[in-house]
Parts: C-alpha cells; sequence; structure tokens
C-alpha cells in the first residue's frame, strides 16, 4: 500500500495513466500472482495462507506474521487504501474489486470493538505503544480520517453506519478534539459528516474476541476491559529496532481497564508503568533482559474463549507457560456484565517467585483513597503493606474488587520516574517524566506448586455495591481445577466454563478443552462453545437436563437425548476457535 501510494502520486503528477492502473490492479493483486488481494481476508485467500499477514473475518489484524497489529499496520493499510480509493474515485481507474465489500467488516469487526472514547486498545498496538508520539489518543485519529474519507464511497446503509460511528468516534473522545487536530481534508470532511441527519450510534456495549489474534474486548456502558493472551499461534510482544524494550509480559494475561480517565494510558502510561507488573497478569519476579523473549509463541495452544451473540456475556481464558521460566499456569476471565470473575489455578514453577498482579493503576488523583474491607489505607507515597485477610478494595476512580475467599495482598503506592528512552531508543527522549502508581499483587511464593487465585473485578463500581457484593457475591465458583474453570451467575443460573481437558463441572460436561456459557432464559437455554485449542475436530458436551430439545443451531452443530439429559456435538474443524451457537427449549 505505501508502495502504491508514492506510484499513484508520481503517476497523477507525470500523467501516467498506465500506472495509475497499475496501481488499481494492485489492490486487487500485491504479488501480480492474480490470487492475493489486499482486500481478501487472510483466513480465504489462497496466496496468503501460511503468511499470517493480514486481515480475517474476525477482525483480527496480524502483521510482521504473528503479531496483533490493528492499532498500528492495521490502520496505516485502512488509511492508505482510503486515500487511494479517493483518489482513484470517479476516474478510469476505480477500484470496482467485489471484495471492496471487506472493508466494512474492516471497520465494523477490526476497529469498532478496540477504539475506547479515542484510544485504541494497546494490545493491538504491537511496538507504537513504546512511541512518545503515537500516545493521547492519536492513532484512533489515524482510524477515523480513514473512516470518513470512505463514507462517499460506500453509499447507502454501510455510508449510514460508518457516519453513525464517525459521530460516535468524535463526540465520546473528549481527552482530544479531533476537529483540532486533523487536517484541513479530514475537518472539511468530517464536518459534513457531523452535519448528517444521521444520529451517532452511541457507546458501543458487546462482547468481541478475536480468537484469530487471542484478543478480546469487553465494551460495557460506564468501562471497557481488554485481555491479551497469546498462544503457539500469536507471538507474544514485538521490539525491533531497539522499541518497545520492557513489553515482556504483554500478553501473559494483561488486563487493559478503560475507565473515564481517558488518559489513563496516555500521558507516560508505557515508559512509567512498572513493566514486570501488568495488571492481570502472572509472573516470575524480576525484570529480564530488554526485549528478553521478544517474537515467541508459547508451547500451549489453549487461548480463547466464547462469547453468547447479543449479550456482554462472554468465557475467556489462556493456558500460560512463560517464556524464560518454568512458570505454568491455568487463567480464566469470565465476562458477566458489569463482573468480570477472575481464575486461576495450576500455577507452578520450579525456581522464583510466582505473582499474580490485581492491579496496577496509574493515579489520576495521586492521592486516590484505597479502601481496604471499608478501612481507608494510608496515601502517602512510597506506602507499602502486606495486607491480611483482604476481603474486598476499592480503589477510587477505578472500581472494586471482591474476594469471595479472603487472601493477602501487596499493596504499593509509588513515585515512577524514568525516561521514554529506557523502552525506545530509536524515538525516545531522555527527558525524565513521573507519574504516581498503586500496585496490587499476591504472592504465590517461591517454586509454587498447584497455586491459584479467585477474585470478582468490578469496574466503575461504588464502594457501597462493592462491599454489598462481599457479603453477597453475584458469582458463584464452581470449579477451580487444572480440568475445569467455571462459576453461576446467581442472577439467572448462566453457567460459563473453560475446560482444559475433560471433565465436569456440575451439570455440565466436555470430552475435552473447550469453552462454553449456557445460559437459562425464559423457557429456553442458549448454549454458546468453542475449542479455543483451534485444534480438535469436534468437541461433544453433556448437560445433565432432562427434557431439553433443539430450537436451532448453527451449522455442525447438533444434539440428542441420552439417559441424563442431552449430548451436544460441535464440528469445530476449521473454525479457528469461533464461537457455535445452539438454542435448546424445555419440552
Amino acid at each position: 500500500m505505501w508502495v502504491s501510494t508514492v506510484v499513484a502520486v508520481n503517476a497523477v503528477l507525470s500523467g501516467a495513466g498506465d500506472d495509475l492502473a497499475r496501481v488499481r490492479d494492485a489492490l486487487s493483486d500485491v504479488e501480480g500472482s492474480g490470487a492475493n488481494s489486499v482486500l481478501a481476508f487472510n483466513d480465504t485467500s489462497a496466496a496468503a495462507e501460511g503468511t499470517g499477514e493480514g486481515f480475517y473475518s474476525d477482525g483480527s489484524f496480524l502483521q510482521h506474521y504473528k503479531h496483533p497489529y490493528n492499532g498500528g499496520y492495521g490502520k496505516e493499510l485502512l488509511n492508505n487504501l482510503s486515500r487511494l480509493l479517493n483518489l482513484l474515485a470517479g476516474t478510469a481507474w476505480a477500484v470496482t474489486d467485489p471484495d471492496l465489500d471487506n472493508i466494512r467488516r474492516w471497520v465494523d469487526d477490526g476497529f469498532d470493538p478496540l477504539l475506547v472514547r479515542g484510544d485504541v486498545m494497546a494490545s493491538v498496538c504491537g511496538r507504537e505503544i513504546a512511541r512518545p508520539s503515537k500516545q493521547g489518543h492519536v492513532s484512533a485519529q489515524t482510524v477515523i480520517e480513514a473512516v470518513v474519507r470512505l463514507i462517499p464511497g460506500f453509499p447507502g446503509e454501510t455510508a449510514d453506519r460508518f457516519t453513525a460511528l464517525v459521530k460516535q468516534w468524535i463526540a465520546e473522545d473528549t481527552y482530544r478534539d479531533f476537529l483540532a487536530v486533523t487536517d484541513l481534508a479530514s475537518l472539511v470532511a468530517a464536518r459534513q459528516v457531523i452535519a448528517s441527519p444521521v444520529p451517532a450510534r452511541g457507546p458501543l456495549v458487546a462482547h468481541k474476541q478475536h480468537p484469530r489474534m487471542d484478543k478480546a474486548a469487553h465494551r460495557r456502558p460506564s468501562f471497557s476491559l481488554g485481555i491479551s493472551a497469546y498462544s503457539s499461534r500469536i507471538y507474544n510482544y514485538e521490539s525491533i529496532q531497539n522499541e518497545n524494550l520492557h513489553a515482556w509480559h504483554l500478553s501473559d494475561g494483561m488486563v487493559l481497564l478503560y475507565t473515564d480517565d481517558l488518559g489513563h494510558y496516555s500521558e507516560d502510561y508505557w515508559p512509567t508503568v512498572d513493566p514486570a507488573r501488568l495488571p492481570g497478569t502472572t509472573v516470575i519476579a524480576g525484570r529480564p533482559a530488554d526485549a528478553a523473549g521478544q517474537r515467541t509463541t508459547s508451547t500451549s495452544d489453549w487461548a480463547g474463549g466464547t462469547a453468547l451473540p447479543g449479550t456482554t456475556l462472554g468465557a475467556y481464558g489462556m493456558e500460560l507457560r512463560a517464556y524464560g521460566s518454568s512458570l505454568h499456569g491455568l487463567k480464566s476471565w469470565f465476562c458477566l456484565d458489569d463482573v468480570i470473575a477472575c481464575v486461576g489455578s495450576g500455577i507452578d514453577a520450579d525456581a522464583g517467585t510466582a505473582e499474580t498482579v490485581v492491579e496496577n493503576r496509574k493515579l489520576r488523583d495521586p492521592a486516590a483513597a484505597l479502601l481496604v474491607n471499608g478501612a481507608a489505607a494510608p496515601t502517602d507515597p512510597g506506602w507499602s503493606a502486606r495486607l491480611d485477610q483482604v476481603r474486598w478494595l476499592h480503589l477510587a476512580g477505578t472500581g472494586g474488587y471482591v474476594f469471595p475467599e479472603p487472601v493477602t495482598l501487596n499493596g504499593l503506592r509509588e513515585e515512577r520516574t524514568t525516561t521514554w528512552r529506557e523502552i525506545n531508543l530509536k524515538y525516545g527522549t531522555d527527558t525524565s517524566v513521573t507519574r504516581p502508581y498503586l500496585t496490587l499483587w499476591q504472592d504465590h511464593g517461591t517454586a509454587p506448586s498447584g497455586a491459584g487465585y479467585y477474585w470478582l473485578q468490578a469496574p466503575a463500581a461504588s464502594p457501597e455495591r462493592t462491599a454489598q457484593w462481599s457479603s453477597a457475591p453475584p458469582v458463584q465458583p464452581i470449579a477451580r481445577s487444572t480440568a475445569v474453570h467455571a462459576v453461576r451467575r446467581c442472577a439467572d443460573g448462566l453457567l460459563a466454563a473453560n475446560f482444559w481437558t475433560a471433565g465436569t463441572a456440575q451439570e455440565l460436561s466436555s470430552d475435552g478443552p473447550a469453552s462454553v456459557l449456557v445460559r437459562p432464559d425464559g423457557k429456553t437455554v442458549k448454549v454458546a462453545l468453542s475449542d479455543p485449542t483451534q485444534l480438535r475436530s469436534s468437541v461433544v458436551l453433556d448437560l445433565a437436563q432432562r427434557g431439553l430439545s433443539v430450537v436451532s443451531a448453527d451449522p455442525g452443530v447438533g444434539a440428542a437425548p441420552t439417559g441424563d439429559g442431552i449430548r451436544i456435538t460441535a464440528d469445530t474443524a476449521g473454525r479457528h476457535g469461533a464461537t457455535l451457537n445452539l438454542t435448546l427449549k424445555w419440552s
């Protein structure tokens, strides 16, 4: 795309129509083979098979073979493509490739779930998070400008949907005014979009998983949450050209929480955060060498989950096999609307101290109140403490954390001073920056065997709601073994389970690895399932509930009665971790 842009501009300046034809054709045939279209999804393009790079039909974008890169190279592809489509529109060289329609899904599935009030989730930005020029919602500006350019080329329903999206994206980013920073042409076009009678879409409320790049996005009205994993299919992080030197744990179960603090991941977050304790991760304490282990896949295949369509209900998990140590563990996140149940088991290591990080928050207010079982902890910089018998925590401006089984945690407030050059020798400066942080973590001990954890995260919850949930948790643990993690929501009986091997979680059994949601809904039961290993040809579930019959099912999913209930069989071959759905009813 970058080469085509240079050729196109040169062709316009020199009047070389043949070169513009070459550019037009290159969009459909990048390599000149006639089979590799930049517009085709990578999982359907014969020539792209095995390269890993490009957009996938689930919205994932991979570059440099196995790196998630929607917010880096993906946005640049969309940006340059939109410019070329605009340039060639209405001419003899206009692009007519039927795969142009795929761009709609790039935007809907590959960018919309990952743009949070003007910020692009850092887990899909590659080494760009270590560039000072890319903080402050700069990457989202590129996406918005591209979609603005695309609107005239997609008349009708798509133009209206893109218009509604752009109006929402511009309005909801109160941290950085798009209209004040964009270029003149985009400003004029954006003002026309804003003046359109089409209403803004409204905040995105959805649970979206990207199994082709081991990422998940949980979007609620008051917060958004991103989960970053990796597997045998995906690299852990990228550090080339002396950039992104401390991103060792970016995919070790990192949890990104986006609240109304829109500048949280801007304003020097990535150079100042403790990179050895990223939130949500399970790690061996200590700091590896710069860029250690970058571009590494896991020896585990299990990373992914399942999502119930039309809801914000999802199960996600990963088998962690850490780079550079013997650390191993099973990690799950059950995203149940406003509550996330965080489960860990089988945490083992031959040496070193293992930790699971509950939170590591850059504080908008350095004196933000931390309540521990209702009592205020000190707010002095440098405070640290061992917190025993913790049943609940609340951090002002962030939310609550409930520990149904009291635990011992470590707490630390610190002013962290560093430079951008420490994480980026290419673009970083030597100017010192200081930011305040609060870190909370659970210590599993030295060379742990069979350690685990369990807590409920309630982003944006009030202290009162958090305290209430500590007395009456809205989610109950069902299983926390090395065979299965499972929880049940009290309000409706929803069962969410990640099976690491064949196992049973009360009324639900699986014949092997699977991620499953079972939700009673009036007279029906909705079942969503997937194979997160992406290796199984089928998944067989037994649901010990009699009197159920099939209402509807995705292709490849069937069910038959058994003596104890109903057996569900799903063809998962070639599904690449995608969710399959089944609706049952009571006879």
